[in-house]
């Protein structure tokens, strides 16, 4: 059993193509270079984020993926 990061972090591209969900539209960043910009933040910024996008009802799956990586 993961911990809470990692139970909602699976938004892989792999998992997309394995489930049939729609790939991202051409405007979007893929999976891989939002996960390498998440990366880049720090723990606290990305706690933060993760806050907000929430309280806006967003999706938050490499703020998850990220997290579930550093604890």
């Amino acid at each position: 059993m993961g911990n809470y990061y990692s139970d909602k972090a699976d938004r892989s591209d792999e998992n997309a193509k394995r489930n049939n969900i729609d790939p991202p539209s051409s405007e979007r960043k893929t999976f891989e270079e939002r996960y390498n910009e998440t990366n880049a933040m720090s723990t606290d910024a990305i706690k933060w984020l993760i806050a907000r996008r929430e309280a806006e009802g967003k999706e938050c799956g490499v703020l998850y993926r990220v997290m579930s990586e550093r604890t």
